[in-house]
């Protein structure tokens, strides 16, 4: 009773650090003002876009900072979907790229439909990732989600039964996923996440819980929408 105890009051931590970015991200970053205050990225809602307006045979540039004179870290090809823009900054779009991040022109981007884990906001392409030990979540668009471990002889398919929006709540969803002697629980937040061994920064954070028989696990990482 005890470890549990202290599992759960880990978990309230993590909850009240999401539910804090969430108020950052809608009263604002403090800060100087005027002339002499710093360029920050304005902390939003993860979009999904397809790169349009680019020559067939022609890239789209992927900037290390938010200008046009910035040196070119990475490239996407023309139509490539979905692109996840996780923070906006004037006229660019911030997104994953190598073990980091980079900026790219939203004029060369038009919005992504994307299909939803059930009744969250959450796109179905999202892979959730942790550290200590490593694992992953992937969902996919029949409702499923395949959780693999680093030391797993097998993966273990889950179907998400219930996945919806907090209520009140515009950037919190949470899921209750099953599978053979299996359940499980996730909560997943639009917040800028970590994963503590690589520069990139993620748009969305989750705590997800594993149960079996005998046993159960607690987890935290990060979530994103792989580039194609």
């Amino acid at each position: 009773m005890k470890r549990q105890a202290s599992f759960f009051r880990r978990i309230a931590g993590r909850l009240a650090i999401l539910l804090s970015a969430t108020l950052v991200m809608w009263t604002g970053l403090a800060g100087p003002s005027g002339a002499d205050a710093p360029l920050l990225p304005t902390y939003t809602d993860p979009t999904y876009h397809r790169v349009t307006g680019v020559a067939a045979n022609d890239v789209l540039n992927i900037r290390q900072e938010p200008t046009a004179a910035s040196p070119i870290i990475g490239t996407l090809a023309p139509g490539a979907a979905p692109i996840e823009v996780i923070s906006r900054l004037g006229g660019w779009g911030q997104v994953i790229v190598g073990e980091g991040n980079g900026w790219v022109s939203l004029r060369f981007l038009a919005e992504e439909k994307m299909t939803r884990v059930g009744e969250s906001g959450l796109p179905a392409a999202l892979v959730c990732v942790g550290t200590e030990p490593f694992w992953s979540l992937r969902f996919s668009e029949d409702d499923r989600a395949t959780f693999r471990t680093q030391d797993s002889q097998e993966d273990t398919v889950l179907d998400v039964s219930t996945a919806k929006r907090v209520r009140g709540s515009r950037v919190h969803d949470y899921m209750w996923l099953h599978g053979p002697a299996t359940s499980a629980t996730a909560f997943i937040g639009r917040t800028n996440c970590s994963d503590g061994m690589s520069d990139r920064l993620y748009g969305h954070e989750i705590v997800f819980t594993l149960k079996t028989i005998g046993f159960s696990n607690g987890l935290q990482g990060c979530c994103y929408v792989p580039a194609p």
